[in-house]
């Protein structure tokens, strides 16, 4: 595989276009998931205009770096590993927001909430439209005290979404923090008519009711 990948990077260097793409076919054609043959790939037709094609090695190429960073996060935790796995992956596809996520929650796992905002802000930047990055954003500005940001966040959520479990959980918490128990048990209610058995709604609703 290395050598496939060197003769390609070679063919490159000397202007050879059609012959690094026919090395990094070769090296797919060995290993249809090498992430470097993918991504490379959809760098050259990006480059070519040809945008179809681009976009479909990029896709896989991203997907093949996810698949990377994942295990060894979830399975080794290879935080270091999984980081570069997940950059990889976010230089592949700029505009899809999972790999600035799975960043987020490693800094996040590591009680480093402001690096976790960071990331989870940049995953929103990329796709404002996606209601998860802004339920990770709420939790973490929530456990960083940044309780402004994170009702912004969980709202935008649920304007997102109606059915953002976490977020009307997340909503919920805050009225609570603010001792607006009116608040708090509407929040809850609505988390409940999502999921009924949710445990954090059902205590948080018997919490504010025994205090209005």
């Amino acid at each position: 595989m290395d050598d496939l990948l060197t003769l390609a990077q070679r063919r490159l260097g000397e202007d050879d276009i059609r012959g690094a793409i026919g090395a990094y076919r070769m090296a797919l054609a060995r290993d249809s998931t090498n992430a470097r043959a993918l991504n490379e790939l959809g760098r050259i037709f990006a480059l070519q205009s040809r945008d179809e094609a681009a976009q479909r090695y990029l896709r896989r190429a991203f997907q093949s770096y996810y698949e990377q960073g994942v295990k060894a996060w979830e399975e080794s935790r290879d935080t270091t590993a999984a980081r570069a796995a997940f950059r990889l992956a976010a230089r592949a596809l700029p505009n899809h927001p999972l790999a600035a996520l799975r960043v987020g929650e490693i800094a996040e796992a590591a009680g480093d909430f402001e690096g976790a905002i960071g990331h989870y802000e940049l995953a929103v930047s990329v796709n404002p439209r996606f209601a998860q990055s802004y339920i990770k954003l709420g939790s973490a500005c929530l456990a960083a005290n940044r309780l402004d940001q994170a009702r912004s966040a969980f709202s935008k959520a649920v304007e997102l979404n109606i059915n953002a479990l976490d977020a009307y959980l997340g909503l919920g918490r805050l009225a609570s923090l603010d001792e607006n128990w009116a608040a708090a048990e509407v929040e809850f209610q609505k988390a409940l008519l999502i999921d009924p058995d949710s445990p954090v709604a059902t205590e948080g609703l018997k919490k504010a009711r025994a205090r209005l």
